[in-house]
Parts: C-alpha cells; structure tokens; sequence
C-alpha cells in the first residue's frame, strides 16, 4: 500500500506513464531491501519474517499518509 506513495514522493509526479513504473521499480527495491534485512539476521536464532519488515517500512508511511490528508480536511 505504501510502495505507490513512496513512488509518488521519489519522482515528484502523479503522471501514471512514470508513477506505474516507477511504483514498481520502487516496490522491488522495498522488497530486495526487506529480503536482505531478513536473511542479514538469519545468524540469530530468531526467524525474521519478510512481511514483518514490510511492514515496518510500510506503516508509518500510511499513517504519515492518514494524519496528512486528515490535517488537510481541517484545515480547509
């Protein structure tokens, strides 16, 4: 859910001919990046789970995303 916005904010557009690939560009780049995290650990005896990292990269931009839009409907 985040991999779009990220996207957004990286390319400074909402053009769908740049945002598209470019979402997916980013989105294999978030999942790369959590895959390395999760077999980084993997020398200790805890399991880290690939969704797990997703998931700390991925909520707070989607509460970042939730507070700015609900700032922005107070403020006008």
């Amino acid at each position: 859910m985040a991999v779009p916005h990220i996207a957004r904010g990286l390319f400074r557009t909402s053009g769908h001919r740049t945002l598209v690939p470019g979402a997916a560009l980013v989105g294999a780049v978030v999942a790369l990046a959590a895959d390395l995290v999760t077999h980084g650990s993997a020398s200790s005896r805890q399991i880290l789970h690939l969704n797990t990292v997703n998931a700390l990269v991925g909520a707070p931009v989607v509460l970042w995303i939730v507070l700015r839009g609900a700032r922005r409907s107070t403020d006008g």
